[in-house]
């Protein structure tokens, strides 16, 4: 196509543009728009007014990124707190120790219930179809609990930083604490967090 029938194309594209913004029956800028790429090849000021256009869909697209994330952050109170408790049974207990009375609640039986308590403790707080994955622990397992005692364990925000939210653990049993530390879990779209993982196993899949 010569130079001057796409000249000619852009000014015509740019006149259905203006035509539909002006009566709106059709949309104006699905010929707005080729008509202004077309005619800043030929027109300095109508290149600066396309790459102005194009820098400030970037920003807009940038704000409304960051305003979702602190949007899915900003409402989780710090300092809330949750609690919840399970009784020890022969399912969350060790058996490797091979005595019976020697059966206490297994330390990842400890720590899943710490981290289901925090989960639960932001989940209220979230946009729907977001949840929290766990990303740190460190967690002091402090006093053995017996198969049938109560073990509860209580979560508080101390700090939201972006999509990490920081919490403070601790579990208690009947005679006392059995538990503290610290845990650290991430925000994530749950669709978004599913479409990685698939694409991580079927990159690294046998065969």
């Amino acid at each position: 196509m010569s130079s001057a029938v796409r000249h000619l194309w852009g000014w015509v594209l740019v006149f259905l543009g203006l035509l539909g913004l002006i009566m709106p029956i059709m949309p104006g800028w699905v010929f707005l728009i080729p008509g202004l790429v077309i005619l800043s090849d030929h027109f300095p000021s109508v290149r600066r007014l396309v790459e102005w256009a194009k820098r400030k869909a970037q920003l807009d697209r940038l704000r409304d990124h960051m305003r979702g994330r602190k949007q899915a952050m900003a409402e989780i109170p710090i300092g809330t707190i949750h609690e919840e408790g399970f009784l020890v049974t022969s399912e969350v207990a060790v058996d490797f120790l091979g005595v019976e009375d020697a059966r206490v609640l297994a330390t990842p039986r400890l720590i899943g219930g710490l981290e289901r308590t925090c989960r639960n403790a932001v989940l209220p707080f979230l946009e729907p179809g977001n949840d929290t994955v766990g990303t740190h622990v460190n967690v002091y397992h402090l006093s053995a609990t017996p198969i049938g005692m109560r073990v509860s364990f209580r979560a508080e925000v101390v700090s939201v930083e972006e999509r990490r939210v920081n919490f403070k653990v601790e579990a208690f049993d009947e005679a006392g604490k059995i538990a503290e530390g610290t845990h650290q879990r991430a925000v994530v779209n749950v669709e978004r967090f599913a479409g990685r993982v698939r694409k991580k196993r079927e990159e690294h899949a046998p065969g």
